[in-house]
């Protein structure tokens, strides 16, 4: 039988583990609170492009192990969101992230500016084509 969450950790130890890790990762992700849930914890968090996908540990985890495996893993993955932001930050310079989602489906936004003929002419066909070229990848 699986314990409560709140009975395996406490918000400042959740936190601890959290910044622990992100400390370990050298990268830098913000804290921004951890919220008591009914069922466990949610963990907020930004980078200095903005929030970052929620951490949520629930009953679903039904030991000590299990809760600090999935706090150490949802946070490394947070690592690599960042580092792969600031990556792509540094090769589009004016680029702008979306604010995360729990859906789990990707969102991709592009700016298109007609640069072939200085105007408007060929905005339509580009975007008709780079549509195709996301329902292909």
């Amino acid at each position: 039988m699986s314990q409560p969450v709140h009975e395996l950790l406490s918000e400042a130890e959740v936190e601890a583990l959290f910044v622990g890790v992100t400390t370990a990762l050298c990268v830098t992700i913000i804290l921004d609170g951890v919220d008591g849930l009914p069922e466990g914890y949610r963990i907020r968090s930004h980078d200095s492009y903005g929030p970052l996908p929620d951490i949520e540990i629930d009953s679903t985890h039904h030991n000590i192990e299990q809760v600090l495996d999935r706090i150490c893993l949802s946070t490394a993955k947070l690592g690599a969101t960042v580092r792969f932001r600031c990556e792509l930050a540094t090769q589009a310079h004016d680029c702008q992230f979306i604010i995360p989602t729990s859906t789990g489906k990707v969102t991709v936004g592009v700016t298109v500016q007609p640069a072939d003929k200085g105007d408007t002419a060929t905005m339509i066909e580009t975007l008709i084509t780079a549509a195709e070229q996301v329902e292909t990848a």
